[in-house]
């Protein structure tokens, strides 16, 4: 755990949370805030890694396998026609994927997506975030 890293303290929490899917053998998957895009999730690595370019190569695999595995349960649930994947670190200097069902209704159909901060996207209640995370962790298992 790095001090001073909300990712890390996110990972590390010891209380329920309602956005957290599942543990994968690489880090914590969780429902985004923003579901601008349904079922946007991310998985965080752990232990902290800095950036992609940090992580050792083996685990880099194994986290990339991870990934897909959570976009496999994300389509399962959502089926959206497409999914992008997003590693950007210029915010949070804590290794991490977000991944982004896509949907023809959905703002910037075939553009890349734009992700709003969080004063420009609704909350949702603690039970919509929960409905989606056990959704989707319900579909890692099978």
């Amino acid at each position: 755990m790095k001090k001073d890293c909300k990712l890390c303290a996110l990972i590390n929490e010891d209380h329920f949370n309602p956005t957290r899917i599942a543990k994968l053998d690489t880090g914590i998957a969780f429902v985004n805030f923003d579901q601008t895009y349904l079922g946007r999730s991310m998985l965080i690595i752990n232990p902290h890694y800095d950036s992609l370019l940090d992580i050792p190569p083996i685990l880099t695999q194994k986290f990339m396998e991870d990934v897909k595995t959570l976009a496999k349960a994300i389509n399962k649930v959502f089926q959206p026609p497409t999914i992008n994947y997003l590693m950007l670190g210029n915010t949070v200097l804590h290794a991490h994927c977000h991944i982004i069902p896509r949907y023809p209704d959905a703002p910037r159909w075939r553009l890349s997506p734009l992700l709003p901060s969080s004063a420009e996207y609704t909350m949702q209640t603690n039970d919509f975030y929960s409905d989606i995370a056990k959704k989707i962790s319900l579909a890692l298992r099978v």
